[in-house]
């Protein structure tokens, strides 16, 4: 038993629905108290994959990479009309421009999630903003992702999958979400190797994939600048979007 957020069990029981035979763990009992959710679910056997991850043979490794990654494409097949958690309402998750777990949206166009962006950053020059609007790739459609997906939350028995848990930040991102955090979001040995090979598996499968990498990216160098947004800034600004082929344009 264990404090959640407001989204996962609501998620879990959604997966459930969606499909049952996925390894995903089921819900046994939930209640509130003292502001916070908790939940009862059924115990995933095995060990995390980061727990043993240092023991598995490259084949092995393969393997394990294998079943996540057509469980997570089956997950993609899940899309909606707006940025949102399964039931419609804010997603609870980290955002890569900023600290903190909070909820956000939903939103149903892409300007609305820029405007947010723009916002919670505390605004940008004209300059910076336009470019930045310019180059951020679709959004559509909003595609189911875990958001989470590193060594510790992929669970494996006798060299098998046998679940993935935490799904507290779960829902309805931009399509190529799940790649971006894959990145932005990611650990130490082993999580990095893991992910490296998850990103690199799953990269056509989402639209955009490096042009959205380059965005997110910039927009994770702009949130920790010491000195804010000089001329030095706008020009690195555009050898990045220039470099990746994006939609750069000449501003007055």
């Amino acid at each position: 038993m264990a404090a959640q957020g407001g989204n996962e069990v609501d998620t879990l029981r959604f997966l459930r629905r969606k499909a049952p035979e996925l390894p995903t763990p089921d819900v046994k009992a939930t209640w509130e108290t003292g502001g916070r959710r908790y939940i009862v679910q059924d115990r995933v056997p095995g060990q995390t994959l980061g727990a043993v991850w240092h023991e598995l043979d490259l084949s092995a490794k393969v393997r394990s990479l294998d079943q996540v990654v057509a469980v997570v494409e089956w997950w993609r097949t899940s899309t909606s009309s707006k940025m949102s958690s399964v039931t419609g309402g804010p997603v609870e998750s980290l955002r890569w421009w900023s600290t903190g777990f909070m909820p956000w949206g939903p939103f149903r166009r892409k300007r609305e999630l820029f405007a947010y962006f723009e916002d919670a950053r505390g605004g940008c020059p004209g300059v910076v903003r336009d470019m930045l609007w310019r180059n951020m790739p679709d959004c559509r459609p909003w595609t189911f992702s875990h958001g989470d997906l590193h060594v510790y939350n992929i669970m494996v028995e006798d060299g098998n999958l046998s679940g993935i848990i935490d799904f507290a930040t779960a829902g309805f991102y931009p399509v190529w979400w799940e790649y971006v955090q894959l990145r932005l979001a990611c650990g130490a040995k082993p999580d990095h190797e893991w992910k490296h090979m998850l990103q690199l598996r799953m990269k056509d499968s989402c639209h955009d994939a490096e042009a959205a990498m380059t965005w997110a990216t910039v927009c994770d160098e702009l949130a920790s600048l010491p000195d804010g947004v000089t001329d030095a800034t706008v020009g690195w600004l555009r050898e990045q979007f220039s470099n990746e082929g994006l939609r750069i344009e000449e501003l007055a």
